[in-house]
């Protein structure tokens, strides 16, 4: 990878990684900033490494999601030595310093965005957000609550590791080629996706215990690959267990069953893309697992009693008048 370029401030060229086309990334003072190519005017906040090295920290106000695909490292992560290898996500805010001591075989990239880049769209709005609205999605914290035992470094179960690197490389592809205007709305879900994931992992962080039972591996297993035809009877040909057993311990867990549980999860990423993007019904479908958007809308309707453009257009509308009125407060 080529790098053309000054200091902070200057245009830097990248080198395409996929020999496709040219990047332009503009470092302004507080984020790395990427251009998006239909509307030369618009900078979107968010930029990526395909070589990280941990020696670069996001900017201010910014926010760096680095995932680890292959060997391993020794880091310093403010003042505290750990070891990491593959499969692992590292949450990191501007007050982490990260230093690598040595490395083997390291391959990983990253993502850097501020927060603001997820934010609610307006129905008229491709790649735009309103930056007035103060609505922001999600709660950052897996970026924040470091603690003893959480330093902001995520193992993921091997069953979700294939979905991770697959929304990773999906990101960087599509800030990569920007192959139409709703590009950035992609990324955008994809990120949203990526950190509903980690959520998930990490509300098992401290119960190791419930890491090995059959209903947790269940989980992991719908996580990751919930766009993909799941059936009982593939998850107990997988797990090599029963019907019986199976339904019993994962309603045990959940306190659902297992189709209205896989329902549920691609119906609330499909709200979340339905609010923060503006990708069309029928990309939605097809990327949840609904496969046509006539499915998606007789689902959807049946749980929440409108259609999702309706259920769109009217979030978005109420957000938008909560924005104007606390504008005319102020």
């Amino acid at each position: 990878m080529s790098v053309i370029g000054k200091k902070r401030g200057i245009v830097v060229e990248i080198c395409n990684y996929y020999s496709k086309i040219h990047i332009t990334i503009i470092k302004g003072r507080d984020a790395m900033m990427l251009q998006c190519r239909f509307d030369p005017d618009y900078s979107v906040p968010i930029s990526f490494n395909i070589k990280e090295d941990f020696c670069q920290p996001p900017d201010q106000n910014g926010l760096q999601i680095i995932h680890v695909e292959s060997g391993c490292a020794a880091l310093r992560i403010n003042n505290d030595r750990c070891f990491i290898q593959s499969g692992v996500l590292i949450f990191r805010n501007p007050g982490v310093v990260i230093e690598k001591l040595y490395s083997n075989n390291l391959i990983a990239q990253s993502i850097s965005f501020k927060p603001d880049l997820i934010n609610y769209q307006r129905p008229n709005h491709t790649c735009k957000d309103n930056k007035n609205t103060g609505y922001i999605y999600p709660y950052y914290h897996l970026f924040y609550d470091l603690s003893y035992s959480y330093s902001g470094i995520l193992t993921l179960d091997p069953m979700v590791r294939p979905k991770a690197k697959d929304l990773f490389s999906s990101a960087i592809s599509q800030m990569t080629d920007q192959p139409d205007s709703h590009w950035c709305s992609r990324v955008r879900v994809i990120l949203i996706e990526l950190y509903r994931l980690a959520r998930n992992e990490y509300s098992f962080h401290d119960n190791s215990e419930s890491k090995t039972t059959l209903a947790h591996n269940t989980l992991d297993y719908i996580h990751g690959n919930y766009e993909k035809v799941i059936t009982v009877a593939k998850l107990c040909e997988r797990f090599h267990t029963n019907h019986t057993t199976l339904l019993k311990e994962f309603r045990a867990l959940t306190g659902t069953t297992i189709n209205q549980y896989i329902l549920e999860y691609r119906l609330n990423l499909v709200r979340e893309a339905l609010l923060f993007t503006s990708l069309t019904i029928d990309e939605i479908a097809i990327k949840f697992g609904f496969r046509q958007a006539s499915y998606l809308s007789r689902v959807f309707r049946a749980r929440t009693g409108m259609a999702p453009g309706c259920f769109r257009n009217q979030l978005i509308n109420q957000i938008s008048d909560l924005s104007d009125n606390k504008v005319t407060k102020t």
